[in-house]
């Protein structure tokens, strides 16, 4: 069974490559994504899109990357892993929640990896990201929340094993931000297929306030 990797990519834009290499680099990138890939598509946010993304919280938009896409973002995930940040976590098979940031990061025998690639990351460590941080992602969560401009805050990349038995506990995000505010949104892009009950769940409703919790339950 292959891994199942995701990207919650949560808002974006502005600046350009920091230098000329970096600048080679991109253009380097946009020449290995075929033409497709970088096109924005026809896809259209709806009243009907936004009415949901207000009511509920989510609103689930199929077909907003093309394989060609997804394809890249595959890529770019995985040169993610080979050059992973200061904070990846490499969590091994056996790790439960509580004991798993006792584990090293060093092994790559892993079950878990989680990182996340913050903008002037994508201009040094992994400038794969930059088509990635452009795209049209940013504008369709700005005309979700009714903003004329997004400013683009991280990526988060997760990759779980196939038959791994460890569920992510349920969590609200907003915890773990240092911001504050009602238009943060995050876009979840699923990079593997895999069976609908392994796939990513939401609450209804759960953005309109923060919710206490009792550990991991």
């Amino acid at each position: 069974m292959s891994a199942s990797r995701s990207l919650a990519a949560c808002r974006r834009l502005s600046g350009s490559c920091a230098a000329l290499r970096h600048a080679r680099c991109k253009a380097t990138l946009a020449q290995r994504m075929p033409a497709e890939a970088l096109s924005r598509g026809d896809f259209e946010v709806t009243p009907r899109h936004v009415e949901a993304y207000r009511e509920d919280g989510v609103v689930h938009l199929p077909g907003v990357f093309s394989q060609e896409w997804v394809r890249y973002l595959q890529g770019a995930f995985h040169a993610g892993m080979q050059r992973p940040g200061k904070h990846a976590e490499f969590i091994a098979h056996g790790t439960t929640w509580d004991t798993m940031f006792q584990q090293g990061a060093q092994t790559r025998e892993v079950e878990m990896f989680q990182d996340q690639v913050f903008f002037q990351e994508t201009e040094d460590r992994l400038p794969e990201w930059q088509p990635v941080i452009r795209s049209h992602a940013a504008e369709i969560i700005a005309k979700l929340m009714g903003s004329a401009s997004v400013s683009f805050f991280y990526l988060h990349a997760i990759l779980k094993r196939g038959g791994s038995q460890k569920a992510i506990p349920w969590h609200q995000d907003l915890p773990y931000w240092k911001v504050e505010g009602g238009q943060i949104g995050s876009v979840w892009i699923a990079l593997d297929d895999m069976p609908l009950l392994a796939s990513v769940r939401y609450i209804r409703g759960s953005h309109a306030g923060l919710s206490m919790h009792s550990g991991h339950e």
